[in-house]
C-alpha cells in the first residue's frame, strides 16, 4: 500500500455542520481546521490515530493534535481540552450553550477498498445535543 493522506476540513464545511465557534489562542482567527493522520503496520492494519484541529489562517497555523488510543472497534474519544496545543492550541465553544467542554469521537472504518481502514468518522459534540460530523476518506499515492 503507498502512503494514505487525509485532507483538512473546515469544521464549518463538515457534513453535518452543527454550532460550534472555534477561536485560535495566538492569532485570534475565528475558524479552525481538522485533518487525520493514520500510522499503519503491515499496510492494512491501524497502529494510531493522531487528530490535529488547525488555525484557519495560512499565516498563523496554529494547531492543537491528540493521539488516540483505538479501542478494539477502533472507536475513541477525547476532550477538545485533553489535545496538546502548538503553541498555544484552539478553543472551540459551543453556540447554543457556551459549552467548551466539547467531546471529539472518532471511529475508522473501511470503504472496501483493499482490506484497509481508510475511512476516519470524526463528530464534536456539546452535552446540550449539538453536533458536527464528518467523513475523512483517505487518498491513496
Amino acid at each position: 500500500m503507498k502512503n494514505l493522506k487525509f485532507t483538512t476540513e473546515k469544521i464549518e464545511d463538515f457534513t453535518l455542520s452543527g454550532d460550534f465557534d472555534q477561536l485560535c489562542n495566538l492569532c485570534g482567527c475565528t475558524g479552525a481546521e481538522i485533518q487525520p493522520d493514520v500510522e499503519y503496520v503491515n499496510n492494512k492494519d491501524v497502529k494510531s490515530l493522531c487528530l490535529s484541529i488547525y488555525c484557519s489562517s495560512k499565516e498563523c497555523r496554529n494547531l492543537s493534535y491528540y493521539d488516540f488510543l483505538l479501542e478494539n472497534k477502533l472507536t475513541a474519544s477525547a476532550s477538545v481540552e485533553d489535545f496538546i496545543p502548538l503553541p498555544k492550541g484552539l478553543k472551540i465553544i459551543c453556540n447554543q450553550c457556551g459549552n467548551q467542554d466539547i467531546q471529539v469521537k472518532v471511529k475508522m472504518e473501511q470503504s472496501g477498498f483493499k482490506y484497509v481502514c481508510d475511512l476516519v468518522n470524526v463528530s464534536l459534540s456539546c452535552s446540550c445535543g449539538n453536533c458536527a460530523q464528518h467523513q475523512f476518506l483517505g487518498k491513496y499515492f
